[in-house]
């Protein structure tokens, strides 16, 4: 097995430039591809991704030329050859998105396939909407996911409505190819668009490339058909996401560190992370292209202000996570479902990884910041391990450490350290418990205090979904329906469901699905959690945010029509079960037994791994 030995430094380099952007790479290449003319583009990311993305377009029959992050592509205006056979895209979301859209052009059938991961990532939103722009475009499997068939009937143009819940990523794809339709377009967004600084990263590459699209209020876009793209020199930014990882150390180094190829005005999400970091004492300076921080002698700590200032970052909140944890901040979510989706390697946990091996940045964050902002419990959710996973145990233990696998993060940003990446966490991996069943069988409760038995990490799908939707589930229920909720949801365990060594309380009606019942139970052990029904009632009735299932009766009185609609599926995808009916004047004595039992159940569970 290969590893990579962290060594301590005292300091670091003042400047740093990080890989480019894999959002932008991605946007440009398929504008390169469909433009008129040859494009230059400077600063591309060298990732698994790009690289699928290049040899899908070469067979396609684009001609690119490849010189480290300099790429040449010689544009066919979208006049593309057809392929020998499907089109495999590995485990590129963005390029299954991107490629669906931009194949609704070429005139012949083909099939976009993938890897078994991407197989169950839902795309229905983007097909709906093509089809309703008048291309032929439907799942080979009728799952709503790829492998994906494309007919050979062009994209005619004409008005669309969809999803800006899902992935912003639909919307862009269609943006992009909507030039070429034979008439106008017009897209509407039926509900609110949760990734709005990556359509207007589209937007802003659409019009450097020669086309303008108008938008009202990010409801309504319209793009004029018959046009084309005119291929020209395009210098890409550096990620943002890596730039924060830097940006977070001089606050935490006390030092100053300049990320040269991240300008200010960056459009990507992760530069709202400078914001945070000027809140916690740190100067910001624009200089030329880049970003520089500046840390304070001594960091100013948060408090309650936290989950507001981090609320400004992307979703997977780069930096932030190794100093920024705490048991009052909910994971970021309002950076949608979609994009959010950076492909993740695997949920990580920096600041409990940090504590277990003796990082420094961990003890410094403790030290400078004060108790406010050290790093806290084991209930930090933070989406991925860092791509520069060495730079946090900078200022490590004196013998250094020494880390398996360093191939993990290759998706994403390979370049930054000169080789690929470290995986996070050098503890073997073990299984995900799944706690599911009725409302008011303490899921969330008995959660938490079974993952700190277990030293695992604890994520709870509704709260992951509140925070997501920026309101309660009552409340969104009221707004959107259930259809929506349910929506958010699969997208939620679709993103949880690949990270290990995690209790995940679920709600009470998430493994009805049967994609994610598949989905939890690939990498994880389900434990049905089972009541009386009066001692369900009673504790249903002294909640205020359960909406009611049947829309019939009040959530206390309809618990027995939801227990017999669910009780054969809950039997089916379980494990082990656990009668959690006895109660005493102690609530948390219960849920500290209830919670030590379940562990010992657990234990003795064939191939069960804690």
């Amino acid at each position: 097995m290969e590893r990579l030995e962290v060594l301590p430094a005292r300091r670091l380099a003042p400047q740093h430039a990080v890989p480019g952007s894999k959002s932008y790479t991605n946007r440009a290449l398929t504008l390169a591809a469909l433009a008129r003319g040859t494009t230059t583009l400077y600063g591309a990311l060298d990732s698994d991704d790009t690289r699928v993305a290049q040899a899908a377009l070469r067979r396609l029959g684009v001609r690119i030329e490849s010189h480290d992050t300099t790429l040449r592509v010689y544009g066919c205006e979208g006049r593309f050859l057809p392929p020998p056979g499907p089109l495999d895209l590995g485990n590129s979301g963005t390029a299954m998105r991107f490629f669906t859209a931009m194949l609704t052009l070429a005139g012949f059938p083909c099939i976009l396939t993938g890897n078994a991961r991407m197989q169950q990532r839902p795309i229905a939103d983007l097909l709906d909407a093509l089809n309703q722009l008048g291309a032929e475009v439907t799942s080979v499997k009728g799952t709503g996911c790829p492998p994906v068939r494309i007919g050979a009937r062009r994209l005619r143009g004409g008005t669309a409505t969809l999803s800006g819940a899902v992935s912003s990523q639909f919307l862009s794809a269609l943006l992009m190819v909507a030039p070429y339709a034979e008439q106008d377009v017009i897209l509407h967004v039926r509900d609110t668009l949760v990734s709005q600084p990556y359509v207007d990263m589209t937007l802003a590459i659409m019009a450097h490339f020669g086309v303008e699209a108008t938008h009202e209020a990010y409801r309504r876009f319209v793009v004029r058909g018959r046009q084309c793209y005119t291929g020209r020199d395009y210098a890409i930014e550096g990620d943002a996401s890596a730039a924060t990882y830097f940006w977070g150390l001089a606050a935490l180094l006390g030092q100053s560190l300049w990320v040269t190829n991240v300008p200010l005005t960056s459009r990507q999400a992760d530069v709202r992370f400078l914001q945070v970091l000027e809140r916690m004492g740190c100067t910001v300076v624009a200089r030329q292209q880049g970003v520089e921080v500046r840390g304070p002698a001594v960091l100013r700590p948060l408090g309650r202000h936290r989950p507001q200032c981090l609320a400004r970052c992307s979703d997977d909140r780069g930096g932030a996570g190794g100093f920024l944890p705490g048991r009052d901040l909910p994971p970021q979510r309002g950076q949608p479902a979609g994009e959010r989706k950076r492909p993740a390697t695997r949920p990580g946990h920096r600041a409990a990884q940090a504590r277990r091996q003796g990082g420094g940045a961990a003890r410094r964050a403790a030290h400078r910041g004060g108790p406010d902002s050290a790093p806290r419990g084991r209930n930090c959710h933070v989406r991925r391990p860092p791509p520069g996973h060495v730079l946090w145990h900078g200022r490590g233990p004196p013998g250094g450490d020494s880390h398996p696998e360093p191939g993990l993060c290759g998706q994403d940003v390979p370049a930054l350290l000169g080789r690929p990446a470290a995986r996070w966490g050098g503890h073997p991996e073990g299984m995900n418990v799944v706690l599911t069943g009725m409302r008011g069988t303490g899921k969330s409760s008995i959660g938490r205090r079974l993952a700190a038995l277990l030293g695992y990490a604890f994520v709870d799908t509704d709260t992951l979904i509140e925070a997501q939707a920026g309101c309660r589930i009552a409340e969104l229920v009221a707004r959107h329906g259930w259809e929506h909720f349910r929506a958010l949801e699969r997208q939620v365990v679709a993103e949880v469901a690949g990270g290990d060594r995690q209790t995940i309380a679920t709600g009470g009606g998430t493994l009805m699905d049967s994609t994610n019942a598949a989905l939890l139970k690939r990498n994880g052990v389900v434990v049905l959690l089972v009541a009386d029904l009066e001692v369900l009632r009673r504790r249903v009735a002294r909640g205020r945010n359960r909406p009611s299932l049947t829309g019939q009766a009040a959530p206390a009185e309809e618990l027995a029509q939801v227990w017999e609609a669910r009780r054969a599926q809950y039997y089916a995808v379980a494990d082990a079960v656990y009668d959690v009916s006895a109660e005493s004047r102690h609530c948390g004595a219960d849920v500290r037994r209830k919670a030590r039992e379940i562990y010992a159940l657990l234990r003795r569970l064939p191939g069960f791994e804690a």
